[in-house]
């Protein structure tokens, strides 16, 4: 019998499974191509200074608050952000830039390449298809076995 625990059962990991597959489509087909447009662009380098380094416990993981600083010609920029890769303050990075638009450069050492990002995305999207495809065949079971 269709009944509330029916949806939990199979609605919610379908839901959720389709959810793996948008998200792995996006990575393959646009957080990549971003990434591999930075690198097309960002042709020039530059050396940066981590500046700040605050460590944060979160549950089993061990993230790291970062700032680095970095200067493009007269132009001064500072880039925070969170990473699970460890610095120390007064490591030095290398910073890519693009000499047309210095707004526009990315830290190498807390980048992904567009091919990583691609099959990250990928499993992402094959391990939602395959969930979805099993509990959609699992439902159809059990709405046959049961009418």
């Amino acid at each position: 019998m269709w009944n509330k625990y029916s949806f939990l059962r199979y609605i919610l990991p379908i839901a959720f499974s389709v959810l793996f597959m948008v998200f792995g489509l996006m990575a393959v087909f646009v957080f990549s191509d971003q990434q591999a447009d930075k690198e097309k662009k960002c042709t020039e380098k530059t050396q940066g200074i981590v500046t700040y380094v605050k460590m944060k416990h979160d549950d089993d993981h061990t993230n790291y608050d970062i700032s680095v600083q970095f200067a493009i010609g007269k132009e001064q920029f500072t880039y925070s952000t969170i990473s699970g890769k460890y610095f120390s303050r007064g490591d030095k990075v290398t910073v890519m830039y693009d000499p047309d638009r210095h707004a526009n450069y990315y830290i190498k050492e807390l980048s992904s390449s567009p091919l990583t990002i691609r099959i990250v995305g990928g499993l992402f999207a094959l391990i939602g298809l395959i969930v979805c495809i099993i509990m959609i065949n699992n439902m159809l079971v059990f709405r046959k076995n049961n009418i």
